[in-house]
């Protein structure tokens, strides 16, 4: 398999293009960091982003239920 093939392949399975692909995943992958980031903080300062954590997770898994089965929960 040549390598433009490799980059396409998994981009097609999951009905983006290359570069929706890439938005996408860096979009998430900001999004986690920050999430940790919040979470770190918040296990030695409890009082701070003390919902921010567990909404941002409930809200990917609402961006991942929409995207991959058409949930709309």
């Amino acid at each position: 398999m040549d390598l433009i093939k490799k980059f396409m392949q998994h981009p097609k399975e999951v009905d983006m293009t290359y570069f929706q692909h890439l938005k996408f995943a860096l979009n998430l992958a900001f999004r986690l960091f920050i999430t940790s980031c919040c979470s770190i903080v918040h296990a030695f300062f409890p009082f701070l982003f003390t919902t921010f954590s567990s909404s941002n997770i409930r809200d990917l898994n609402n961006l991942f239920n929409q995207r991959y089965h058409g949930d709309n929960k």
